[in-house]
């Protein structure tokens, strides 16, 4: 996609303004590291799914097995340098010291260290197995999309209100496309025959004149469609969401090198899905890139998921890691008055005086050496003075990614304490260290 070609091209001059995460390289790249003198030659390279695979089984283990205060600090350094090595583009030690990492937490808890207990069956495997069933399916749906009568994602009046749904549609039909280099995260951590049978009820919807994605539950990866292209994402919605009562709606930007399943995969191991079932919400995780300094992007993908879901326009949160941190601070100024709160996680940017946020948290990880908690203090300091409605809380002990780990329930709940225009509940500022959330 072009927003993929575009985060490649950007990606050296954003991590080195922005900072970034560890998570997944940009789509594509892989780095075959020169062999030690006399050491034997590993011809196929280090991919983004082996980074990808390495991490989610890490953060599985960092949130089954958490490391005890006294070894918190140095699990985070640890996990840190490997962050920068990952800038260097070695990704192959970058996969060799985060398995290192879960080894000694599966260690520290009596696990084996070839555990592989609650890792997500679709990031262990290199993509989903094609089975006899499988095929057939995807032979059914071929023929099924090739015969129907309703014109593809064109450029007409749009009458039945399907351009986007079939616009949606065509964009996942693309994941049963081949990846061999194990490129894109959408297509290696989606179970192949779970996403032919949906595929399949979504064409017979579509065709039937019907949007399949209006009030869905459960995980989908599905773009927001633009005028000229579109921008990968992925949607968690709770059960109970077929209703229509208001809910909040919060959209979480990754770091850069990573892409939309950051999310929903890792950050404790796809926490904010669980967050999202306790506290009712929809959340989306787009492709940050596009979003970086982009408003138009944000309300295209605020105004597709407010037509399929009821979202309540007065509680609509935005949070952001790194890079991600920095684009969420920029729209919490573009958009303040869409916006009913941001949190930046480990990132950010300045604020303006004469272009105030919606209320706004920011997060530091107090050991972090690629985004300094002192720099995120003095950044919220200014607003203060600048009375500004910025608020700020550093974890002890946490480094730049997993900050977000310990930071995230807690970051959640602040976020859904405010609705634009007044607080549903008193927003609390805090100074002190927390070392867990």
């Amino acid at each position: 996609m072009r927003h993929r070609r575009q985060a490649r091209r950007g990606l050296a001059v954003i991590g080195l303004l922005c900072a970034s995460c560890l998570a997944l390289p940009p789509a594509g790249e892989s780095v075959t590291p020169a062999p030690e003198p006399g050491a034997a030659v590993e011809r196929r390279p280090t991919t983004r799914h082996d980074l990808a695979r390495s991490y989610i089984r890490f953060d599985e283990a960092f949130m089954r097995h958490p490391p005890g205060p006294d070894r918190i600090a140095d699990v985070n350094r640890a996990f840190d340098r490997a962050t920068l090595r990952f800038f260097s583009g070695d990704l192959r030690s970058v996969v060799h010291a985060v398995d290192e990492l879960t080894a000694e937490l599966l260690a520290d808890a009596g696990q084996k260290a070839d555990d592989t207990a609650g890792v997500p069956a679709a990031a262990e495997a290199s993509g989903s197995p094609t089975t006899t069933a499988t095929t057939t399916g995807e032979a059914a749906l071929r023929a099924m999309v090739a015969g129907r009568v309703h014109a593809e994602r064109g450029d007409g009046d749009d009458a039945d209100g399907l351009r986007i749904p079939w616009g949606i549609f065509q964009a996942r039909l693309g994941l049963l496309e081949d990846d061999p280099a194990g490129s894109d995260s959408a297509r290696f951590l989606i179970d192949r025959g779970v996403l032919v049978a949906d595929l399949s009820d979504e064409c017979r919807a579509l065709s039937a004149g019907t949007n399949p994605y209006r009030r869905l539950p459960g995980e989908r990866w599905r773009p927001i469609i633009l005028d000229r292209a579109s921008v990968p994402c992925w949607v968690y919605a709770p059960a109970g969401v077929s209703d229509d009562v208001p809910r909040p709606l919060v959209i979480a930007l990754h770091g850069a090198g990573g892409d939309e399943a950051m999310f929903m995969r890792a950050y404790g191991a796809g926490q904010i899905r669980r967050l999202a079932d306790e506290h009712g919400f929809v959340v989306a995780s787009p492709l940050t890139y596009p979003l970086m300094g982009n408003a138009a992007c944000f309300d295209a993908l605020v105004d597709q998921l407010s037509a399929d879901y009821a979202i309540d326009p007065g509680r609509i949160h935005i949070l952001g890691h790194s890079m991600g941190g920095a684009a969420a601070g920029m729209l919490a100024a573009e958009r303040a008055e869409r916006l009913a709160s941001a949190a930046l996680l480990c990132g950010g940017v300045g604020f303006r005086r004469d272009r105030p946020p919606c209320p706004t948290l920011i997060v530091a990880g107090e050991i972090d050496p690629i985004t300094p908690a002192a720099g995120l203090r003095a950044m919220h300091d200014r607003a203060v003075r600048a009375g500004l409605p910025v608020e700020y809380r550093p974890y002890d002990g946490y480094g730049h990614t997993l900050a977000v780990n310990a930071a995230l329930p807690d970051t959640v709940r602040w976020l859904l304490g405010h609705r634009r225009g007044g607080h549903d509940v008193p927003a609390r500022s805090e100074s002190g260290d927390r070392s867990s959330p």
